[in-house]
């Protein structure tokens, strides 16, 4: 009797061990629920499932494009990055002061990088878009990330794939 309790002990355990990392697997996405995504001077990995929206074609390139939105398939959310080769203007991402106000705008140097950051809201409440923007005049480039959403709860939902979108970022130069 001993000898079936402890096997049923030590079964138990082992599926719950299993169990435990298949449930660790599943919060984690794998990268075939990634794509990569090319663009003139960088590539980036986002969610397979969301809708790509390439913007601000490439300054410095015949081929490709320095910004591009990636949508969520429910609309709530957008991851954004602008990427050229050297620095540029994201003139797809400015403020609408007819249909928007910004909300923040912090400016700021990290090692030698001027870093700003700032959050837009919808005048109708409908979203609010936060981006952080860095230039390093020593090497003249600049980048921007940014992520529209529906509201707080989106933001929090989506936290975990944007921080993963922003760490996929490979740029190029010539």
């Amino acid at each position: 009797m001993k000898r079936k309790a402890s096997l049923f002990i030590a079964v138990a355990v082992f599926a719950l061990a299993i169990g435990i990392q298949f449930t660790f697997a599943a919060d984690e996405p794998s990268d075939k629920e990634w794509k990569k995504f090319e663009g003139a001077w960088f590539e980036i990995l986002y969610p397979a499932d969301f809708r790509v929206e390439p913007s601000l074609k490439g300054v410095t390139s015949v081929e490709g494009h320095d910004s591009v939105f990636f949508v969520s398939p429910s609309d709530e959310v957008a991851f954004y990055v602008f990427s050229p080769q050297w620095s540029g203007d994201p003139s797809d991402i400015l403020l609408n002061q007819e249909t928007e106000k910004q909300l923040t705008l912090e400016d700021s140097n990290k090692d030698g990088k001027q870093v700003r950051q700032c959050t837009i809201e919808a005048k109708d409440g409908s979203y609010c878009r936060t981006y952080e923007d860095v230039q390093d005049p020593q090497i003249n480039t600049r980048r921007v990330f940014g992520i529209r959403y529906k509201d707080q709860k989106t933001l929090d939902q989506y936290k975990e794939q944007y921080k993963r979108f922003q760490d996929s970022l490979a740029q190029f130069a010539d």
